[in-house]
């Protein structure tokens, strides 16, 4: 045996004996997890240590070989260790979560049985004693080797990180002990040399010898700065709120901070050192012991801090401050939009209460009070019978409950009592509202005075039936009289001025029906699913008015047949359209012409234009602005229903009107969605 092997044995022998001293020496550390960490730490590392410097005095291969297995295995288990101990002393949980102890035991037996069965498949490592130039066991490792050898710094990595930070965070100087720290890194350069010059160094772990200078440095040479670094349980806490905690001094340099502020201002772990780089990234002027909200910019993206500042006395002296950085952004981005929805109801047009389960009135906005004259102080805490007018009996309010506290939606229209005593008509919708459990907490009533609109249309409805009833009568006593007249008169001039009367009373009789057809069309709503063949509907007006019109020239392009949503209403509107531009047209060669195409409209749903086109001498421009706007003055008005007709339908179907009056003739085009076509429908009977 030379000098070397038991130079190098020595060498390991040493590096262990410090590593079990300081195995006592750790119960100086105040917390329980710290101690068992860096006992775990020395002890496993002793033990590495004279496991090698037992390999390098042994001459036998089979015993070289085990004890090199065997400081492999405890080697890998010193990663954990300190991960263990650095998690500690850092003041994080993570040696303590149940995921990363299962984790780490599961990988550590892998690699257990993986080195232990190395003998059968011979993965990991092969080996054979050399004697020159002195005597070692010479490892051939394998691929599975470098990638543990890898993972095992990688985890040591992480821990370092750990300490290097808290070191930094610190306001003592902790030079030394970043060495300390650095120091254990070190042992790779000795292993690389080992690798590539196995003849100077034997291949060894140096790890142990790195690790046995930080416990004789941390333990013995700056223990008081090692000591007073460990984080206690009151850091711990400091660390593990969900708070930033900034620690401010006197000058206001920032002294310590926890990793929720580093998280809230990223710089804090690089530019940021006084509290005046701070307030560069907060709008805040000078700090005094208050709360306030601060918006700031963190990454691009506009956050909401609530901060409280205090300062730190120690007798009539201020040494310092702390700050208290909590984001409030979803919590306030939320009550900015409680506020605006409050803000909206308050200023809503309708009447708007909310009461609890017991029905009981909880809030009523300004429209609720301006309706029934009651103030909310005179209405909270009572039941909505204060507007009890005695119109609905009891089923009513029997069904009324069953619905609401079913968890269904109630519509009515009802009569309720003023403050006043005044009855008036509102249009009733109460809906339940719900917890997370689905269970009914308040209801949400919004109340609409229709009072004024039910009189005008009943007084609307009443004129109509009673102007229509005389009209008609008056022009059938009318036409009766012209009849006879007829039948006496043989006077040619007197003949015609008779016609001209009847010619006048029939277009009389005309509008009359047609006010009752227009009347009975708009008390309808549009479906929901309404789907029209627009081109078959065209198809057969064309055919209907050129027999009863031979001289005319009527055509119908459809280079697409699509489904318009409408509804039989809106073969009225074509109808009066083909008639309009029949009657007033008084040309020979009268040409019409009817196209239906994909509308250029800038908008996402698909709309159809359906043009109706002539060759006459146009609409007068007053009916034409009566036509697109749905508007007439009383000097300035249409001569009859039919542009009504035309407007009020298509405005009900959601389209439009335009109208195109040129020097050739006039285009009307009417513009509406295109209908979804049902699946497994024909097209061709849709609007029939």
């Amino acid at each position: 045996m030379v000098a070397t092997n038991v130079g190098i044995g020595l060498l390991f022998f040493a590096a262990a004996v410090p590593c079990f001293a300081g195995v006592f020496r750790v119960s100086r550390l105040q917390q329980r997890d710290v101690r068992l960490g860096l006992r775990a730490l020395l002890l496993t590392v002793g033990t590495w240590a004279l496991l090698q410097a037992a390999q390098m005095l042994t001459q036998s291969t089979t015993l070289a070989t085990a004890l090199f297995t065997a400081g492999l295995i405890v080697g890998f288990g010193t990663v954990f260790a300190w991960l263990y101990f650095t998690s500690a002393y850092t003041g994080r949980t993570l040696h303590r979560q149940r995921s990363y102890r299962l984790f780490a035991v599961a990988l550590y037996a892998t690699v257990v049985l993986f080195k232990l069965t190395n003998p059968i498949h011979g993965l990991h490592f092969t080996a054979e004693m050399a004697t020159e130039p002195y005597t070692r066991l010479v490892v051939d490792h394998g691929p599975i080797y470098w990638l543990l050898f890898l993972s095992a710094y990688g985890l040591t990595a992480i821990g370092m990180y750990f300490l290097v930070r808290m070191f930094r965070q610190s306001t003592q100087s902790t030079w030394k002990l970043t060495g300390l720290v650095g120091i254990t890194g070190l042992a790779i350069v000795p292993k690389a040399v080992s690798a590539a010059y196995p003849a100077v160094l034997p291949e060894l772990s140096y790890e142990p010898i790195g690790v046995a200078l930080f416990a004789l440095g941390a333990l013995y040479l700056v223990e008081d700065t090692f000591l007073s670094l460990e984080t206690p349980v009151r850091n711990q806490l400091f660390e593990r709120t969900n708070k930033g905690v900034i620690s401010v001094g006197s000058e206001g340099e920032i002294h310590e901070y926890n990793r929720q502020a580093a998280t809230f201002f990223p710089a804090l772990d690089g530019g940021i050192r006084t509290v005046d780089d701070l307030f560069g990234r907060l709008p805040v002027e000078q700090l005094t012991d208050d709360t306030r909200i601060v918006e700031a910019d963190r990454n691009g993206e506009e956050c909401v801090y609530l901060l409280t500042s205090r300062s730190l006395e120690l007798g009539p002296h201020q040494v310092g401050r702390t700050l208290i950085v909590q984001d409030i952004t979803e919590s306030y981005e939320r009550k900015q939009d409680l506020q605006l929805f409050r803000k909206a109801v308050d200023n809503a047009s309708q009447a708007i209460l909310i009461t609890d389960r017991d029905g009981e009135i909880e809030y009523v906005n300004t429209a609720f009070e301006d309706q029934t004259g009651y103030t909310e102080a005179e209405v909270l805490g009572r039941s909505p019978n204060v507007l009890k007018s005695g119109k609905q009996d009891s089923n009513y309010y029997a069904n009324f409950w069953e619905t609401i506290v079913g968890g269904e939606q109630w519509e009515a229209t009802i009569v309720n009592q003023r403050q006043s005593g005044e009855l008036y008509t509102v249009r009733q919708q109460v809906s339940p509202l719900t917890d997370d459990d689905g269970d009914v907490t308040h209801f949400v009533g919004i109340e609409s005075d229709v009072t004024e609109q039910r009189r005008r249309e009943q007084q609307l409805t009443v004129l109509n039936r009673v102007l229509r009833h005389n009209l008609r009568n008056g022009i059938n006593v009318i036409q009766g009289n012209i009849d006879m007249l007829k039948e006496r008169l043989d006077d040619e001039a007197l003949l015609s001025l008779v016609d001209a009367v009847d010619s006048r009373a029939e277009e009389l009789a005309r509008q009359s029906a047609k006010a009752g057809k227009l009347q009975s069309l708009m008390d309808q709503e549009l479906s929901s699913d309404a789907s029209y063949d627009v081109c078959g509907t065209l198809e057969r007006l064309r055919d209907e008015f050129a027999d009863s019109n031979p001289n005319a020239s009527i055509a119908v392009e459809c280079s697409q047949r699509p489904q318009v949503k409408a509804d039989t209403r809106l073969e009225l509107v074509l109808t009066e359209l083909f008639r309009n531009a029949i009657l007033h047209n008084e040309r020979s060669d009268l040409q019409i012409t009817a196209t239906v195409r994909p509308a250029t409209v800038e908008q996402t749903n698909t709309w159809i234009a359906i043009s109706i086109e002539d060759n006459g001498s146009g609409i007068p421009d007053h009916e034409k602005e009566t036509l697109e706007t749905g508007e007439e003055t009383p000097l300035q008005h249409g001569t009859g229903l039919g542009l009504w007709l035309v407007h009020w339908t298509i405005d009900l179907f959601g389209g439009e009107v335009n109208i195109e009056t040129r020097g050739t003739g006039t285009r009307v085009t009417v513009t509406l969605l295109e209908a979804d076509e049902p699946d497994g429908e024909d097209p061709e009977a849709n609007g029939k």
